[in-house]
């Protein structure tokens, strides 16, 4: 076959909103303004193609965005004022307005949160935003932090950049100070295991439009290429390389596979399947 020219880095945000009754809205395509009301919520697509919630209401409905493969990271601010932005391959349900005593939110992928402080008891104590994924809990009360949950990874990643969180795993609990990363193997979830200098360049390079790599085997980074370029991965062979260093994820995949060669890798690529050569 003839191989493909190359595949370009997403130039689009391609997030879709779910409604609380069921209607999807492809945001990319939703004019700026107010896109749709939620009880009496406002939610509105901004100039600069973000989405924002306003208003006031007694009734919870739930929304989820979804960020898909090959997609821009999409940033979205709830109706507390916490900004969350979501990566490729991401997905974040949420209430339209949080009226119970915890901000309850469930994530899939990976997500960057800078939760704000909301004061309640007459202004004695901060309201807890609670951030659940299929195996943790992540508690904070106003905070910056990075959830890495993607599903193919073999661990995750809760990395904190100010404030103070508290990682819940079953019966296990950790508390997780800045510059700290903690690390949660799929294959033992009892164990939390506590970085105390974190790599935070590698942390949240996805949020400065980089990738980067410190001693990455092949599959992780194959693994970021695919949500990336929204392409399928495939292995002839698994070559026994460590890849370094940092690359901008606005490079083709072309451009990016050059940088990846001069460690020693070899594919091929056709249409949108990456084989990974001997």
């Amino acid at each position: 076959p003839v191989p493909s020219a190359d595949v370009p880095a997403p130039s689009a945000n391609k997030a879709i909103l779910t409604l609380a009754d069921g209607r999807q809205i492809v945001l990319e395509h939703a004019t700026e303004g107010n896109i749709a009301t939620e009880g009496n919520i406002q939610v509105v697509k901004t100039t600069n193609g973000e989405l924002m919630y306003s208003g006031d209401d007694t009734e919870m409905k739930w929304n989820t965005l979804t960020v898909p493969r090959g997609s821009k990271p999409f940033r979205l601010t709830l109706s507390d004022g916490s900004l969350v932005t979501l990566n490729a391959a991401s997905s974040l349900t949420y209430p339209t307005v949080f009226n119970n005593s915890s901000r309850n939110v469930s994530m899939t992928g990976e997500a960057y949160f800078d939760v704000a402080h909301v004061l309640v008891n007459n202004g004695t104590s901060k309201k807890p935003f609670v951030v659940a994924t299929s195996n943790m809990t992540v508690e904070v009360k106003g905070t910056k932090f990075n959830v890495n949950a993607y599903d193919d990874e073999s661990a995750l990643r809760t990395t904190l950049v100010e404030g103070a969180v508290t990682i819940v795993v079953g019966a296990s609990q950790q508390v997780v100070a800045p510059g700290e990363q903690a690390i949660i193997k799929r294959n033992d979830l009892n164990d939390i295991r506590l970085e105390k200098k974190a790599d935070m360049d590698e942390a949240l390079a996805w949020l400065n439009g980089k990738f980067r790599f410190d001693n990455a085997d092949v599959e992780a980074v194959m693994r970021q290429v695919a949500r990336w370029y929204d392409v399928d991965v495939k292995f002839a062979a698994k070559p026994k390389l460590r890849f370094g260093g940092q690359v901008d994820r606005n490079s083709t995949l072309r451009q990016m596979f050059t940088i990846l060669e001069t460690s020693g890798l070899h594919f091929s690529l056709d249409k949108n399947v990456v084989t990974i050569l001997p």
